[in-house]
């Protein structure tokens, strides 16, 4: 998961990849309050708290779902010119277009869990 903060010496935005779900959890593991992390546009390295962090939605979920939803119909309406019964048309509509619905939209669930669990949990000074 992305969390997103602002240089502390120009005000671009930084960002870094944590693989905690949580900030207590990353404090737990890290056993560190702050993050050393690098601004790409001054090059100026800072420490940030773990509070002054806040994570953002992954946007590959979307593409994803886009992706995956145009291949299902586009799949269901080239077998469904070979198939000849409507229940044979409508299984081949589940199984390309629902399924990877279901699974997108899962997956999708979880990730805006996980970035409001790391939101609105914060650490005591």
């Amino acid at each position: 998961m992305r969390v997103h903060s602002r240089c502390s010496y120009c005000k671009a935005r930084i960002s870094h990849y944590t693989i905690y779900d949580t900030r207590a959890e990353y404090d737990m593991r890290k056993g560190t309050k702050f993050i050393n992390i690098q601004c790409k546009k001054c090059l100026n390295t800072d420490d940030y708290h773990l509070n002054d962090l806040r994570a953002v939605r992954s946007p590959f979920f979307g593409l994803v779902f886009a992706v995956s939803i145009t291949a299902g119909l586009v799949g269901t309406f080239l077998l469904s010119y070979y198939t000849e019964t409507s229940t044979q048309q409508w299984t081949a509509l589940a199984m390309f277009a629902g399924v990877p619905f279901v699974a997108t939209s899962i997956l999708f669930r979880q990730n805006i869990m996980k970035v409001n669990a790391f939101n609105q949990i914060f650490l005591s000074e």
